[in-house]
């Protein structure tokens, strides 16, 4: 998916198949991956703590998000901008 394809989707319930290839973490209840495909990085938010691997394909049914960040200093580093593609969403077997 490019962003261009992320952009159209935006706000729109989407079912994603992806592997969890970032490390995955727990934070306020959400369980949180990534993957990357062809350069940009997409994030995977799960309601609840599910058990998650890292390497596992997972399928995932939640709203697709895009938002952009501008370029910031953030303690002394400059960080570009950025484009977000997240799905926030409940795991589907």
């Amino acid at each position: 998916m490019t962003v261009g394809d992320a952009v159209s989707l935006h706000g729109q319930v989407v079912r994603v198949t992806v592997p969890a290839e970032a490390p995955v973490y727990t934070c306020a209840g959400w369980t949180v991956t990534a993957v990357t495909k062809g350069g940009a990085e997409m994030c995977v938010q799960l309601f609840g703590g599910p058990d998650i691997d890292r390497d596992e394909t997972l399928t995932v049914v939640g709203v697709m998000r895009v938002t952009n960040t501008p370029a910031a200093v953030a303690n002394g580093v400059n960080v570009p901008a950025a484009t977000n593609v997240v799905v926030f969403g409940v795991r589907v077997k």
